[in-house]
């Protein structure tokens, strides 16, 4: 405890293949870099990583009972994180690949080209369902429309707004990562993580509000 925060640390254990936390059993963590396109004006992140999607899609399987195509694993085998970035009405999912500029998987001929947005190109994705499909329940987002690219990241939202949000963020700096109080976060963190929920306390504060007891709704 401090005058500033409250910090917990401990083990949490998964006993059977029914808990969330054995979907990464086997994979090593890595490091996450959503926050570098997360804007200041969302409610937070959540990443997941991995170093094997193989082993994660046979943890998937296992978690669902269900066999999962393999129709876009050179998709996934090109990346190394998973993130969902939250706004008041909207989500967005965003897909760090190993080597954007050398994308030989076949997310490119799923995109086609759309009108630009302060210089970045917008793509209408041909696949909306897929990231649900093949990742329920760390993915949950259905509808995902439209798509750009920002550096190494794929972007995907429902609606281009969410999109370009995120893009006049990032040209301007105004993202989680780049701010001072979350560099300072990050050093009391483990470096890499199999998941990592962040969430921004001054646009979390209303919906919490909402969801608690009514007698405490003030003090949020």
């Amino acid at each position: 405890l401090s005058d500033k925060s409250i910090q917990l640390t401990g083990v949490s254990q998964a006993p059977d293949s029914s808990y969330l936390l054995n979907l990464f059993k086997g994979n090593k963590p890595q490091k996450s870099e959503i926050a570098a396109i997360t804007p200041l004006n969302a409610r937070g992140f959540f990443s997941f990583t991995y170093s094997d999607y193989e082993k994660l899609q046979l943890a998937l399987e296992k978690y669902r009972n269900k066999d999962l195509p393999d129709t876009n694993k050179s998709i996934y085998n090109h990346a190394n994180e998973i993130g969902i970035i939250y706004f008041s009405q909207a989500q967005a999912v965003a897909l760090n690949t190993l080597d954007a500029d050398n994308d030989t998987s076949i997310l490119p001929s799923l995109l086609t080209a759309e009108k630009k947005y302060r210089g970045i190109p917008m793509f209408r994705f041909s696949k909306p369902q897929m990231f649900y499909q093949d990742l329920y329940p760390l993915i949950t987002q259905k509808n995902l429309n439209y798509a750009c690219k920002i550096d190494d990241f794929y972007v995907f939202a429902e609606k281009k707004e969410s999109l370009e949000n995120i893009i006049a963020n990032y040209q301007n700096t105004t993202v989680l990562g780049s701010q001072a109080y979350y560099e300072n976060l990050t050093t009391q963190l483990t470096e890499k993580a199999s998941m990592l929920l962040i969430g921004i306390n001054e646009n979390l504060k209303l919906p919490i509000s909402k969801t608690v007891d009514a007698k405490w709704t003030k003090n949020y």
